[in-house]
């Protein structure tokens, strides 16, 4: 006893760094109970692995994903975090998503399919774990953000809750629980890194102007796919990737018209289509804003080459949802500068001419014969609405079974609508309520719909400083594309570019707390003492 006294007060001397303490002696010591119960584990464990491997390979990285997160909890406080990884992480995610085909991948025997966002997800993931965890400031920093959208982050985590525990009702548990931890990391996470990402000034522009020059690119490779009739890579599928890149790569032609439908890097014209709809109301602003000339006439050449490219699609829902950014964004961009500028004419006098000129565009719609189908359809895609007709029939009745969900990627079995030997489910809100149930469609809704409403509401109360204004002003082109988000899915049921949605939502929330912060923000003074106005501090 006497020898390991001096030993204690060693222990006692030492600096032991939160939450971490001096470990109990003999038997109070809790590592003579774990030490070999974690031996034992270990040992079937391992004899497990070695029976099944490499057939149950995912199942067997539950106890390592578990162990992992139980040392990424343990570490210990630090001053500097890995931000700048994770921001650089996230930019490269969400190019990776649009302009790398998602079916180019590799699937090893019992391993998950391995592609570029997967890759890159990943270690997002567990940079954005590891920020939680050793950084108070990178914590503070988030939770106020979250704080100034509490219904936004309070529906994506809900969603995510009703996600994770919709699998275990699926009667493909493996398939809907690989489905659910996909769509953590692809978008939940996804949506917490970029509330802090995109709370620092310049970065929601930045990421527009990414967008904008992807979508000028995939719109030009779209545009050449259509002369040739054929996805440009077709002929130089290497030989290691999945089979199903050989089906994604098959010319698409409607089936009525026999018109190629371009779809680029997407897996369907209607995906491509999507996309380019959704980055239209973000190039209009570009076209709108407080930019350079040379930059308001780039993205005004830019625009009909992207309609161009979604003509190309022969997809309804590309010109739908371009007709909504259009429309909106347009009564917006009247709102907005009659609010910031009482005497200007121009806000008033389109604002007042906008049901008028609304009119006028729908109405063209209807005049052209060629507009008419081209928008609301006509013989050939009669089809398309009538099998979403008959999916809702007879996925009604399921609904009402069970309105809790059958798991992730179940909608299609359930439903029971068949294309072919493939099941088909083609809108999204009936894949929301049969996969997670009545309270995960309540959860999506109210998560994206809030988005919509901070970003509408919070446009129109920003403060007006110099330095925020460009950036701010993203806030209506954000909510214009959620608007047109939330009218597609109604017709389309892929969720690809989901990520990006849940990373909009983001931006939205960053940008709402930057409003909040400038508003609580002192005016400015002068040199007599006197408060300015936010515009005469212009």
């Amino acid at each position: 006893m006497a020898s390991e006294r001096p030993r204690r007060q060693i222990y006692s001397q030492l600096a032991i760094m939160k939450p971490y303490s001096v470990p109990r002696r003999g038997l109070r010591n809790p590592v003579w109970l774990v030490a070999p119960a974690l031996m034992f584990f270990c040992f079937v464990y391992g004899f497990i692995f070695a029976l099944t491997a490499p057939y149950l390979i995912v199942p067997m990285l539950v106890p390592l994903v578990f162990m992992a997160l139980i040392v990424i909890w343990a570490l210990p406080d630090a001053e500097q975090a890995p931000t700048g990884t994770l921001a650089g992480l996230a930019y490269a995610f969400t190019i990776g998503l649009i302009m790398w085909p998602n079916y180019l991948g590799v699937s090893p025997p019992g391993v998950p399919w391995i592609t570029v966002i997967r890759i890159i997800g990943v270690p997002m993931a567990v940079l954005l774990l590891i920020c939680l965890s050793v950084s108070q400031r990178f914590r503070s920093e988030l939770w106020q953000v979250m704080q100034a959208t509490p219904v936004i982050w309070i529906g994506v985590t809900g969603f995510a809750v009703v996600v994770m525990l919709t699998m275990f009702m699926s009667h493909h548990f493996a398939s809907s629980m690989q489905r659910a931890v996909i769509s953590q990391v692809n978008w939940t996470v996804v949506f917490f890194a970029g509330c802090w990402i995109f709370r620092r000034p310049g970065q929601v522009e930045r990421f527009a102007a990414t967008i904008w020059v992807m979508a000028v690119i995939i719109s030009l490779i779209g545009i050449l796919e259509h002369t040739q009739h054929k996805v440009l890579w077709a002929d130089h599928i290497p030989s290691w990737v999945t089979e199903e890149a050989q089906h994604n790569v098959e010319s698409n032609f409607r089936s009525n018209t026999y018109a190629y439908r371009s779809k680029a890097t997407f897996t369907t014209p209607l995906g491509l289509a999507e996309f380019l709809a959704l980055s239209v109301p973000l190039i209009m602003q570009f076209a709108i804003g407080a930019y350079s000339r040379l930059i308001k006439l780039l993205a005004l050449a830019s625009l009909p080459v992207v309609i161009w490219c979604i003509v190309n699609t022969d997809s309804r829902l590309g010109l739908v949802g371009s007709l909504v950014a259009f429309l909106a964004m347009t009564l917006a961009w009247a709102v907005t500068r009659w609010r910031r500028n009482t005497t200007d004419l121009l806000g008033p006098v389109v604002l007042l001419a906008y049901p008028v000129m609304a009119a006028i565009v729908v109405g063209m719609t209807f005049a052209s014969h060629r507009l008419h189908t081209m928008v609301w359809g006509g013989g050939a895609q009669q089809s398309s609405t009538m099998a979403r007709q008959i999916q809702w029939d007879l996925g009604r009745p399921k609904i009402v079974k069970n309105p809790f969900g059958y798991g992730a990627g179940e909608s299609g079995p359930v439903v029971g609508y068949r294309v072919t030997d493939l099941y088909s489910v083609d809108t999204y809100y009936l894949t929301l309520l049969v996969d997670y149930g009545v309270l995960g469609f309540a959860l999506f809704i109210l998560a994206f719909g809030s988005a919509i409403w901070y970003g509408g509401v919070n446009a129109l109360t920003a403060v007006n400083n110099r330095d925020q204004r460009r950036d701010i002003a993203f806030l209506t082109p954000l909510a214009v594309a959620l608007v047109a988000f939330l009218v597609i899915k109604s017709v389309f049921s892929q969720q690809d570019l989901h990520p990006l949605l849940f990373l909009e939502a983001s931006m939205i929330a960053a940008l709402s707390y930057r409003v909040r912060a400038g508003e609580k923000a002192p005016a400015p003074v002068t040199q007599t003492g006197a408060a300015l106005s936010p515009q005469a501090a212009e």
